[in-house]
């Protein structure tokens, strides 16, 4: 089960399954809610996330790119190990980029 929650309401914090998504880590999402409005923001997000998982011959490549792969790897990883994923993030319960994440992870497995 992957899940998303507000930062300061994870009962998961600390945990192994527990990564925080917001800024600044490598999968905040960049774009602002007040600039772009919620869903643009995520559709942005979920553009981004989609070319950093392309294929490396297929993908444009900047170090922003590349951490996000990184880091949705390493979230892949964490779920296969521990059967779930606690995404925590400073939206919810409001939409947010961490639903583009989850729905990333799922696709893939």
């Amino acid at each position: 089960m992957i899940t998303v929650v507000h930062t300061k309401k994870n009962p998961d914090a600390g945990k192994p399954w527990s990564v925080y998504i917001g800024r600044p880590s490598p999968l905040g999402n960049t774009y602002s809610v007040e600039k772009f409005g919620r869903e643009r923001c995520i559709d942005l997000f979920r553009k981004d996330l989609q070319a950093a998982l392309l294929p490396e011959d297929l993908a444009y490549r900047s170090e922003y790119l590349s951490k996000i792969k990184v880091e949705f790897y390493h979230l892949v990883e964490i779920y296969k190990q521990y059967g779930k994923l606690v995404l925590a993030c400073w939206c919810f319960p409001k939409k947010c980029h961490g639903d583009a994440i989850k729905e990333e992870i799922l696709r893939g497995i």
